[in-house]
This record gives C-alpha cells, sequence and structure tokens, in this order.
C-alpha cells in the first residue's frame, strides 16, 4: 500500500493526533461511532472488527453493544498502549491485530458470527485500491461498513485544513472519475463518490442497506447476508 510508508514512518502517527483534529473532524467521528452503534444496538452481529482502529477507537462501541471486538492497524507502535487498554477493559473479548489489510485475513480466529467488518474515517480511500478489500470481505463473509469523506467543497476545504495541521507535505488536491485525491509526500487519501462505493460493494454481491450523507460525511452499509436472499 503505497500509504505503509507514510503511516509506519515517524509523521504516521500525525493523522491521528487529536492536537490535529478540528471542530469537524472532531464532529466526524462522533458521527461513525454513533452508526456503528446504532447498528450494533440491532443485536445482529457477534464481532466488529475496526479496519484502522488507530487506539481500538471502536471497542467502546462494541462493549456497550456487548459485540466481540478486533481491531486492525499496520502501526506496531500502538500495540503496547492497545494491549494495557484491553486488559483493563474487558467487558467484551477485545484483540489487536498488527498487520496490513491484505494479511489480517490469515490472522483471523473468530468464534461469534454474524461479523461486522468497518474501514473507518477514510481508511478505505487510503488503499492503493479498494475493490479487492471489498471483494475479500464478501468472500470471507463480512457484512461491511464504508466510513469516508464526502466529494463536496466543503468536505475538500475540510480535509486540506486537516492534512495542513497533520504537517504533510506538499499536499494537493487532483479529482479524478472515481473521486478526490489528496496527495503528498509518501501519502495519498482519496474519498470516492457515492454511485462509485455502491457500485463496487453491489457487484461482488453485496446488498446497500443503509446510508448517512452530510457536506462532510458518507458512510454506507451493507450486507452480504442480505444479498444472498
Amino acid at each position: 500500500m503505497k500509504n505503509n510508508t507514510y503511516y509506519v514512518g515517524k509523521d504516521g502517527s500525525q493523522i491521528m493526533n487529536t492536537d490535529n483534529f478540528s471542530k469537524e473532524i472532531v464532529r466526524y467521528l462522533n458521527y461513525e461511532q454513533a452508526y456503528i452503534s446504532k447498528i450494533l444496538s440491532k443485536n445482529i452481529y457477534g464481532t466488529l472488527i475496526e479496519l484502522g482502529c488507530d487506539e481500538v477507537r471502536l471497542y467502546d462501541c462494541s462493549a456497550m453493544n456487548g459485540v466481540n471486538y478486533i481491531g486492525v492497524d499496520i502501526r506496531d507502535s500502538l500495540k503496547p498502549c492497545i494491549d494495557e487498554y484491553l486488559s483493563k477493559n474487558s467487558h467484551v473479548e477485545g484483540k489487536f491485530i498488527n498487520s496490513c489489510l491484505s494479511d489480517f485475513y490469515k490472522l483471523l480466529n473468530i468464534e461469534l458470527v454474524p461479523i461486522l467488518c468497518v474501514f473507518s474515517f477514510n481508511l478505505i480511500g487510503n488503499l492503493n485500491e479498494c475493490k479487492s478489500q471489498i471483494h475479500n470481505c464478501y468472500t470471507h463473509g463480512f457484512d461491511v461498513v464504508i466510513s469516508q469523506f464526502n466529494t463536496t467543497d466543503k468536505a475538500k476545504e475540510i480535509r486540506l485544513d486537516y492534512y495542513k495541521r497533520c504537517e504533510i507535505s506538499h499536499i494537493f488536491l487532483k479529482k479524478t472519475d472515481e473521486g478526490d485525491v489528496f496527495r503528498g509526500l509518501d501519502f495519498e487519501s482519496k474519498s470516492y463518490t457515492k454511485s462509485f462505493i455502491i457500485e463496487s460493494c453491489t457487484n461482488v454481491g453485496f446488498k446497500h442497506i443503509d446510508s448517512y450523507e452530510s457536506e462532510l460525511i458518507s458512510i454506507h452499509y451493507f450486507s452480504k447476508s442480505a444479498g444472498d436472499e
């Protein structure tokens, strides 16, 4: 993944440094947590997988709803902090997998199904491409939530300010047919159009269940089992 160099490097922690969050970014993360909690409250899922989990941000949502939690992140520097946190908070079973997305599937050992897999906080746009990861989720039987920045002018403005706060060098925006791409030194972050995300998921067999959109946020919920009916 192109961004691996950035995230495992000395500047990689800046993207999740709360000192760099504007009030709009904080609002985004709060809405994302509320959306996931609303889904989990329906008692459908036994396990939540959070991809790009940082400091296991969605663990509390899982615990509040009695759902086991697995966090996945490429940064090994997170492990001591997460291990300590999970050892002190044992409301539900929590695990951390230090891995890139292409490898984490073989490290899974899940007892409680069904499984909801969350591409949190624009992680989907930080991948080289998203379609193979969506296909992997479908193949493994996961339902999926994709949370990303919207492609509005306001979202572009907020993202640019955020990336500058993170001191990402030489940041610039490029528009494509698939959506918006911000590029900097060893860094690339896309936000896809609504139609691209929905088509990418439904083309592999998912059914589009629900969504939430604002000027800043675009969150979509897809189910495999519903797509098989």
